[in-house]
């Protein structure tokens, strides 16, 4: 297929579900509930200087480093065949550190928020 084929079947196809959704949609309620931003369960018109707990941003960047760790698994177990018993050798040391690292945030009690003297908001 060469590539204005494909640009344009990708134009159609574009233009197609675009106006499905034009005369299948209906009308809308524009309301102004509708029209205000979700927040997430909280109320919506409140102060915007909310003070969040900076232990909140430890256990955020801890799932991101653990998080990573999915993207290096998934490569891995798309080349399992090709890598063999060496490829399974290196996954299970990087499994083994990511746990020593596991264990270790929980031994320091990295994953405990501590409230000490905060009032805890119970709004919601």
């Amino acid at each position: 297929m060469s590539f204005l084929t494909y640009l344009t079947l990708t134009i159609i196809i574009s233009l197609l579900m675009l106006l499905s959704g034009w005369i299948l949609g209906g009308k809308s309620n524009n309301t102004i509930n509708k029209n205000s931003p979700f927040e997430s369960g909280m109320n919506p018109i409140d102060n915007n200087n909310i003070k969040v707990n900076i232990q909140f941003y430890k256990i955020a960047i801890f799932f991101i480093l653990f998080d990573v760790e999915t993207i290096y698994l998934y490569t891995w177990v798309l080349s399992i065949k090709e890598n063999g018993i060496l490829g399974l050798t290196e996954i299970m040391v990087f499994i083994l550190i990511l746990l020593i690292g596991l264990l270790y945030i929980i031994k320091k009690n990295g994953l405990l928020i501590n409230y000490k003297n905060k009032k805890i908001p119970r709004d919601y």
